[in-house]
């Protein structure tokens, strides 16, 4: 039986609700830049962005949503390709076989091309996303990839939540200074991609590319990379093992995470609360920069 549609709120601390937000691109560093177009793209596009920043004017992207809408959907064989289908079913299961509570899959309508996930939950206090694309015929789809989350309980250091990623499509924009965010290189078939454009190749190893607080995502800030066991792309499971060994590691440094799934059924609702959270915290700080403008 489907659950019903539900939406992501985002804080009451941005622009007002009733106008789209648009990505202002002139705000953006290169390194953003590079991740969300591709390499080629933003090169061709640097020179209408540097002088739109001399001209103090707006050049306005994609659209930032406010919330997300997840649709629950009907189990199904899922995979647009017998090579998808295969990677979704052996991380679905790996998932699983780690203690990860299954809760279904969700289509996000919003987004121009990764609207898929499997929600899983992990005991005590992670909530994990397996996103990946069943738009038919796409070249420009990622791979399946990971992101796991984790809110803290001690906020005094000024560190709200733990994000871990195989790709760097959710790390587009920068995350807030307040999201200790890590994309690991090599966990699940990553992809250099951004919110609507990927590009990328995979890595036989993972590694940390570092937080992206206060830098581009994938690059090291703050501390140096650090290298997991390389795990073969045939064996994603391992690899899915490897990051939240790393991601737990990362929250122990920090603390202890709220915990999640206290109530009997309500483990949904507390995944929702975690990445709804991580999207309150990013519009605020993207506000703070700039990065945000009003339009249709």
């Amino acid at each position: 039986m489907s659950r019903p549609l539900l939406k992501t709120s985002a804080a009451p601390s941005g622009p007002p609700a009733s106008a789209p937000l648009r990505l202002n691109l002139a705000a953006l560093t290169a390194e953003e830049l590079q991740h969300l177009l591709g390499q080629e793209a933003a090169q061709r596009m640097m020179p209408e962005v540097s002088q739109a920043r001399l001209e103090g004017r707006v050049l306005a992207g994609d659209v930032i949503l406010r919330e997300q809408e997840y649709q629950s959907q009907i189990e199904r064989g899922w995979g647009r390709t017998p090579e998808l289908a295969r990677q979704l079913s052996g991380l679905r299961g790996e998932l699983t076989r780690l203690g990860g509570t299954d809760l279904g899959v969700y289509y996000l309508p919003q987004l121009a091309e990764v609207r898929h996930l499997r929600a899983f939950l992990f005991a005590p206090d992670t909530a994990l996303a397996l996103h990946w694309s069943e738009t038919p015929g796409s070249v420009r789809a990622p791979a399946p990839f990971l992101l796991a989350a984790t809110l803290l309980r001690d906020r005094a250091s000024g560190t709200a939540a733990v994000l871990s990623g195989t790709s760097a499509l959710p790390f587009v924009p920068t995350q807030s200074e307040e999201i200790d965010a890590r994309l690991y290189q090599g966990a699940a078939h990553p992809s250099a991609g951004p919110g609507l454009s990927h590009s990328g190749s995979a890595d036989s190893g993972l590694t940390d590319s570092g937080s992206s607080g206060s830098g581009p995502a994938g690059t090291p800030h703050g501390s140096s990379a650090q290298s997991l066991p390389a795990q073969p792309l045939s064996a994603q499971p391992l690899a899915a093992q490897a990051l939240l060994e790393a991601h737990r590691l990362q929250v122990a440094r920090h603390g202890r995470g709220v915990r999640l799934g206290l109530v009997a059924g309500n483990e949904y609702v507390d995944w929702l609360k975690v990445f709804a959270t991580v999207r309150q915290v990013n519009l605020a700080a993207w506000t703070r920069r700039g990065l945000l403008v009003e339009g249709g």
